[in-house]
Protein backbone atom coordinates (compact mmCIF):
# COMPACT_ATOMS: atom_id res chain seq x y z
CA UNK A 1 0.00 0.00 0.00
CA UNK A 2 1.45 3.59 -1.12
CA UNK A 3 1.55 5.76 1.60
CA UNK A 4 1.76 9.72 2.44
CA UNK A 5 4.78 10.79 1.24
CA UNK A 6 6.05 7.94 -0.56
CA UNK A 7 7.80 8.63 -4.01
CA UNK A 8 5.44 6.90 -7.04
CA UNK A 9 7.89 8.34 -10.09
CA UNK A 10 11.26 9.85 -10.40
CA UNK A 11 13.24 10.40 -12.90
CA UNK A 12 17.44 10.85 -13.24
CA UNK A 13 18.94 13.00 -15.75
CA UNK A 14 16.19 11.99 -18.71
CA UNK A 15 15.96 13.02 -21.87
CA UNK A 16 13.05 12.93 -23.78
CA UNK A 17 11.72 13.38 -27.35
CA UNK A 18 12.17 11.58 -30.45
CA UNK A 19 14.24 9.30 -32.72
CA UNK A 20 13.70 9.27 -36.81
CA UNK A 21 16.23 7.16 -38.39
CA UNK A 22 19.81 8.19 -37.16
CA UNK A 23 18.47 11.54 -36.18
CA UNK A 24 17.29 12.49 -32.62
CA UNK A 25 15.22 15.37 -31.72
CA UNK A 26 15.45 16.30 -27.89
CA UNK A 27 12.49 18.39 -26.17
CA UNK A 28 12.91 17.99 -22.64
CA UNK A 29 16.77 17.52 -21.41
CA UNK A 30 18.14 16.55 -18.00
CA UNK A 31 15.26 16.09 -16.01
CA UNK A 32 15.32 14.67 -12.25
CA UNK A 33 11.85 15.32 -11.24
CA UNK A 34 9.76 13.51 -8.23
CA UNK A 35 6.01 12.85 -8.15
CA UNK A 36 4.60 11.98 -4.22
CA UNK A 37 1.50 9.74 -3.45
CA UNK A 38 -1.16 12.40 -1.83
CA UNK A 39 -0.36 14.74 -4.48
CA UNK A 40 -1.45 16.74 -7.28
CA UNK A 41 1.05 17.94 -9.93
CA UNK A 42 -0.17 20.09 -13.01
CA UNK A 43 2.49 20.18 -15.46
CA UNK A 44 2.22 23.46 -17.49
CA UNK A 45 4.27 25.37 -20.45
CA UNK A 46 3.81 27.30 -23.22
CA UNK A 47 2.37 25.22 -26.52
CA UNK A 48 4.77 22.63 -28.38
CA UNK A 49 7.17 22.57 -25.86
CA UNK A 50 6.60 18.73 -25.01
CA UNK A 51 3.99 18.43 -22.74
CA UNK A 52 2.37 15.28 -24.28
CA UNK A 53 6.13 14.16 -25.05
CA UNK A 54 6.42 13.91 -21.61
CA UNK A 55 3.43 12.13 -20.81
CA UNK A 56 3.73 9.61 -23.01
CA UNK A 57 7.17 8.70 -22.34
CA UNK A 58 6.76 8.69 -18.54
CA UNK A 59 3.39 6.50 -19.41
CA UNK A 60 5.62 3.81 -21.73
CA UNK A 61 4.11 4.94 -24.63
CA UNK A 62 7.00 5.77 -26.12
CA UNK A 63 11.06 4.97 -25.27
CA UNK A 64 12.68 7.17 -23.35
CA UNK A 65 15.85 8.97 -25.11
CA UNK A 66 18.48 8.50 -22.15
CA UNK A 67 18.66 8.87 -18.34
CA UNK A 68 16.43 6.71 -16.19
CA UNK A 69 12.31 6.78 -15.12
CA UNK A 70 11.68 4.47 -11.53
CA UNK A 71 7.97 3.40 -11.71
CA UNK A 72 6.74 1.00 -8.96
CA UNK A 73 8.11 -2.35 -9.87
CA UNK A 74 4.53 -4.34 -10.74
CA UNK A 75 3.44 -5.79 -13.89
CA UNK A 76 2.41 -3.54 -17.31
CA UNK A 77 -0.44 -1.90 -16.86
CA UNK A 78 -0.19 -1.71 -13.23
CA UNK A 79 1.85 1.08 -12.43
CA UNK A 80 0.61 3.44 -14.43
CA UNK A 81 -3.41 5.04 -15.68
CA UNK A 82 -3.61 7.17 -18.54
CA UNK A 83 -6.29 9.61 -19.72
CA UNK A 84 -5.34 10.85 -22.62
CA UNK A 85 -7.39 13.97 -24.78
CA UNK A 86 -9.00 12.09 -28.00
CA UNK A 87 -12.85 11.30 -27.56
CA UNK A 88 -13.87 8.20 -27.53
CA UNK A 89 -15.49 6.41 -30.37
CA UNK A 90 -18.42 3.61 -29.21
CA UNK A 91 -21.28 2.64 -30.08
CA UNK A 92 -23.04 -0.28 -27.69
CA UNK A 93 -21.58 0.20 -24.97
CA UNK A 94 -22.67 1.39 -21.29
CA UNK A 95 -20.71 3.65 -18.90
CA UNK A 96 -20.59 0.35 -16.72
CA UNK A 97 -19.08 -1.40 -19.56
CA UNK A 98 -16.19 1.73 -20.19
CA UNK A 99 -15.01 1.72 -16.51
CA UNK A 100 -14.52 -2.08 -16.75
CA UNK A 101 -12.06 -1.97 -19.04
CA UNK A 102 -10.01 -0.54 -16.43
CA UNK A 103 -9.92 -4.05 -14.77
CA UNK A 104 -8.65 -6.32 -18.06
CA UNK A 105 -4.87 -5.25 -17.11
CA UNK A 106 -5.24 -7.82 -14.12
CA UNK A 107 -7.56 -9.95 -16.19
CA UNK A 108 -6.11 -13.68 -17.85
CA UNK A 109 -7.52 -13.29 -21.42
CA UNK A 110 -9.54 -15.63 -21.16
CA UNK A 111 -11.50 -14.81 -17.97
CA UNK A 112 -14.53 -12.35 -17.12
CA UNK A 113 -14.80 -10.34 -14.34
CA UNK A 114 -14.78 -11.59 -10.72
CA UNK A 115 -17.05 -10.57 -7.82
CA UNK A 116 -13.84 -8.38 -6.76
CA UNK A 117 -13.40 -6.88 -9.86
CA UNK A 118 -17.02 -5.34 -9.82
CA UNK A 119 -16.82 -4.40 -6.68
CA UNK A 120 -13.66 -2.15 -7.93
CA UNK A 121 -15.24 -1.20 -10.65
CA UNK A 122 -18.69 -0.09 -8.50
CA UNK A 123 -16.28 2.05 -6.04
CA UNK A 124 -14.74 3.93 -9.13
CA UNK A 125 -18.33 4.47 -10.52
CA UNK A 126 -18.51 6.22 -7.15
CA UNK A 127 -14.98 7.92 -6.59
CA UNK A 128 -16.61 9.95 -9.47
CA UNK A 129 -20.93 10.18 -8.81
CA UNK A 130 -21.65 8.18 -11.96
CA UNK A 131 -24.08 5.86 -10.03
CA UNK A 132 -26.75 7.40 -12.27
CA UNK A 133 -25.25 7.20 -15.46
CA UNK A 134 -23.94 3.87 -15.30
CA UNK A 135 -26.21 2.37 -17.59
CA UNK A 136 -26.38 4.81 -19.96
CA UNK A 137 -24.76 4.84 -23.48
CA UNK A 138 -21.29 6.54 -23.79
CA UNK A 139 -21.88 8.23 -27.50
CA UNK A 140 -24.50 9.82 -25.08
CA UNK A 141 -22.74 11.90 -22.91
CA UNK A 142 -21.42 15.53 -22.68
CA UNK A 143 -18.23 16.19 -23.19
CA UNK A 144 -17.91 16.26 -19.06
CA UNK A 145 -19.40 13.42 -18.25
CA UNK A 146 -17.55 11.41 -20.18
CA UNK A 147 -14.11 12.84 -19.18
CA UNK A 148 -15.54 11.49 -15.48
CA UNK A 149 -15.93 8.10 -17.21
CA UNK A 150 -12.70 7.82 -18.29
CA UNK A 151 -11.34 9.16 -15.07
CA UNK A 152 -13.10 6.33 -13.54
CA UNK A 153 -12.06 3.85 -16.17
CA UNK A 154 -8.24 4.48 -14.90
CA UNK A 155 -9.14 4.92 -11.24
CA UNK A 156 -10.65 0.83 -11.90
CA UNK A 157 -7.72 0.17 -13.02
CA UNK A 158 -5.84 0.50 -9.49
CA UNK A 159 -2.52 1.99 -10.43
CA UNK A 160 -0.46 4.04 -7.85
CA UNK A 161 0.22 6.95 -10.61
CA UNK A 162 -2.71 8.92 -12.72
CA UNK A 163 -1.36 10.73 -15.65
CA UNK A 164 -3.79 12.87 -17.60
CA UNK A 165 -2.91 14.89 -20.69
CA UNK A 166 -5.14 18.00 -20.73
CA UNK A 167 -8.63 16.65 -19.50
CA UNK A 168 -10.50 19.92 -18.96
CA UNK A 169 -9.63 20.43 -22.20
CA UNK A 170 -12.97 21.55 -24.45
CA UNK A 171 -14.84 21.52 -21.14
CA UNK A 172 -16.77 24.68 -19.69
CA UNK A 173 -16.09 26.60 -16.93
CA UNK A 174 -18.19 24.82 -14.57
CA UNK A 175 -16.89 21.28 -15.61
CA UNK A 176 -13.34 22.26 -15.74
CA UNK A 177 -13.73 23.03 -12.23
CA UNK A 178 -15.05 20.03 -11.24
CA UNK A 179 -12.68 17.83 -12.86
CA UNK A 180 -9.70 19.92 -11.29
CA UNK A 181 -11.40 19.72 -7.50
CA UNK A 182 -12.25 15.67 -8.28
CA UNK A 183 -8.94 15.32 -8.95
CA UNK A 184 -7.48 17.02 -5.87
CA UNK A 185 -9.64 14.97 -3.56
CA UNK A 186 -8.90 11.85 -5.23
CA UNK A 187 -4.88 12.33 -4.60
CA UNK A 188 -6.07 13.16 -1.17
CA UNK A 189 -8.38 9.99 -0.26
CA UNK A 190 -6.62 7.33 -2.60
CA UNK A 191 -2.98 7.83 -2.31
CA UNK A 192 -2.62 7.82 -5.88
CA UNK A 193 0.23 10.68 -7.09
CA UNK A 194 -1.61 12.45 -10.18
CA UNK A 195 0.36 14.18 -12.92
CA UNK A 196 -1.99 17.03 -14.77
CA UNK A 197 -1.28 18.07 -18.14
CA UNK A 198 -2.70 21.67 -18.57
CA UNK A 199 -3.23 24.95 -19.72
CA UNK A 200 -6.02 25.75 -16.78
CA UNK A 201 -3.39 28.59 -15.25
CA UNK A 202 -6.06 30.14 -12.62
CA UNK A 203 -7.23 26.25 -11.60
CA UNK A 204 -4.18 24.93 -11.15
CA UNK A 205 -2.49 27.86 -9.00
CA UNK A 206 -5.32 26.69 -6.60
CA UNK A 207 -5.65 22.74 -6.30
CA UNK A 208 -2.12 21.83 -7.30
CA UNK A 209 0.52 20.75 -4.53
CA UNK A 210 3.26 20.98 -7.13
CA UNK A 211 3.77 22.29 -10.24
CA UNK A 212 6.09 21.49 -12.97
CA UNK A 213 6.68 24.18 -15.15
CA UNK A 214 8.62 23.54 -18.45
CA UNK A 215 10.98 26.60 -19.56
CA UNK A 216 12.18 27.50 -23.79
CA UNK A 217 15.92 26.15 -22.15
CA UNK A 218 13.94 22.55 -22.27
CA UNK A 219 13.66 22.12 -18.67
CA UNK A 220 11.59 22.05 -16.13
CA UNK A 221 11.09 23.74 -13.04
CA UNK A 222 9.41 22.10 -10.27
CA UNK A 223 7.66 23.87 -6.64
CA UNK A 224 4.54 24.55 -5.08
CA UNK A 225 2.24 26.93 -7.00
CA UNK A 226 3.30 30.48 -4.45
CA UNK A 227 6.83 30.35 -5.07
CA UNK A 228 6.59 29.84 -8.41
CA UNK A 229 4.43 32.90 -8.82
CA UNK A 230 6.57 34.98 -6.20
CA UNK A 231 10.04 34.07 -7.95
CA UNK A 232 8.84 35.40 -11.57
CA UNK A 233 8.99 31.70 -12.81
CA UNK A 234 5.63 32.07 -14.47
CA UNK A 235 6.28 35.35 -15.85
CA UNK A 236 9.66 34.07 -17.20
CA UNK A 237 7.98 31.40 -19.25
CA UNK A 238 4.55 32.57 -20.38
CA UNK A 239 5.60 36.30 -20.54
CA UNK A 240 1.59 37.31 -19.39
CA UNK A 241 1.11 40.16 -21.55
CA UNK A 242 -1.79 42.55 -19.41
CA UNK A 243 -2.17 39.95 -16.93
CA UNK A 244 -0.76 40.48 -12.95
CA UNK A 245 0.19 37.26 -11.77
CA UNK A 246 0.93 38.16 -8.32
CA UNK A 247 -2.91 39.46 -8.02
CA UNK A 248 -4.26 37.48 -10.59
CA UNK A 249 -6.08 40.37 -12.63
CA UNK A 250 -5.65 41.63 -15.54
CA UNK A 251 -4.06 44.79 -15.37
CA UNK A 252 -6.04 47.89 -16.21
CA UNK A 253 -4.22 51.42 -17.49
CA UNK A 254 -6.08 54.11 -15.88
CA UNK A 255 -7.70 56.38 -18.76
CA UNK A 256 -9.77 59.20 -16.70
CA UNK A 257 -8.42 61.61 -14.76
CA UNK A 258 -9.82 61.06 -11.18
CA UNK A 259 -9.04 58.98 -8.60
CA UNK A 260 -11.32 57.32 -6.19
CA UNK A 261 -10.76 56.12 -2.66
CA UNK A 262 -12.74 52.87 -1.77
CA UNK A 263 -14.04 52.57 1.55
CA UNK A 264 -15.40 48.68 2.64
CA UNK A 265 -14.04 45.16 2.45
CA UNK A 266 -14.64 41.44 1.68
CA UNK A 267 -15.63 40.50 -1.93
CA UNK A 268 -17.78 43.71 -2.36
CA UNK A 269 -14.85 45.84 -2.26
CA UNK A 270 -12.96 43.43 -4.79
CA UNK A 271 -15.35 43.74 -7.14
CA UNK A 272 -15.78 47.35 -7.03
CA UNK A 273 -12.67 48.15 -7.51
CA UNK A 274 -12.61 45.59 -10.66
CA UNK A 275 -15.22 47.58 -11.96
CA UNK A 276 -14.32 51.04 -11.11
CA UNK A 277 -10.48 50.07 -13.09
CA UNK A 278 -12.30 48.49 -15.73
CA UNK A 279 -13.96 51.47 -16.08
CA UNK A 280 -11.16 53.36 -16.37
CA UNK A 281 -10.79 54.96 -12.85
CA UNK A 282 -7.37 54.86 -10.51
CA UNK A 283 -8.57 53.31 -7.02
CA UNK A 284 -6.16 55.26 -4.77
CA UNK A 285 -6.29 55.46 -0.95
CA UNK A 286 -5.36 59.17 -0.86
CA UNK A 287 -8.01 60.26 -3.53
CA UNK A 288 -10.05 63.07 -2.02
CA UNK A 289 -13.72 61.51 -3.65
CA UNK A 290 -14.71 58.17 -1.61
CA UNK A 291 -17.31 55.62 -2.23
CA UNK A 292 -18.86 53.50 0.84
CA UNK A 293 -19.11 49.94 0.17
CA UNK A 294 -22.40 48.59 2.13
CA UNK A 295 -23.93 45.37 2.20
CA UNK A 296 -27.19 46.04 0.23
CA UNK A 297 -25.77 49.42 -1.80
CA UNK A 298 -23.14 52.35 -2.48
CA UNK A 299 -22.58 55.52 -1.47
CA UNK A 300 -20.38 58.92 -2.61
CA UNK A 301 -18.84 61.23 -0.44
CA UNK A 302 -21.64 63.57 -1.47
CA UNK A 303 -24.59 61.14 -0.36
CA UNK A 304 -25.55 59.86 -3.49
CA UNK A 305 -26.76 56.10 -3.18
CA UNK A 306 -26.63 53.22 -5.85
CA UNK A 307 -28.11 49.74 -5.65
CA UNK A 308 -25.51 48.65 -8.52
CA UNK A 309 -22.61 48.48 -9.40
CA UNK A 310 -23.82 49.46 -13.09
CA UNK A 311 -25.81 52.21 -11.81
CA UNK A 312 -22.91 53.59 -9.85
CA UNK A 313 -20.50 53.44 -12.81
CA UNK A 314 -22.70 55.38 -15.19
CA UNK A 315 -22.92 57.78 -12.72
CA UNK A 316 -19.56 58.52 -12.31
CA UNK A 317 -18.85 58.01 -16.35
CA UNK A 318 -20.82 61.04 -16.73
CA UNK A 319 -19.04 64.54 -16.99
CA UNK A 320 -18.46 66.68 -14.10
CA UNK A 321 -19.40 70.43 -13.69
Amino acid sequence: MVISGETILSTAHADVGYRQGRHEKVVLTNLSLELRAHSLVCFMGPNGIGKSTLLRTLAGLQPLLRGGINLPRVEAGKSVAVVLTDRVQTYNMTVRDMVSLGRYPHLAWHTHLSASDDRIVDESIELVQLQNLQHQQVNELSDGQLQMVMIARALAQQTPLLILDEPTAHLDLNNRVEVMNLLRHLARTTGKGILVATHELDLALQTADEIWLATPDKSIRSGIPEDLVLDGSFDDVFQLKGFDLKTGKVKHQPFRQEKIRLIGEGYRFLWTKNALERMGFAVDPTATRAIEIHERDWRTDQGETFQSLRSLTDFLGQPRN
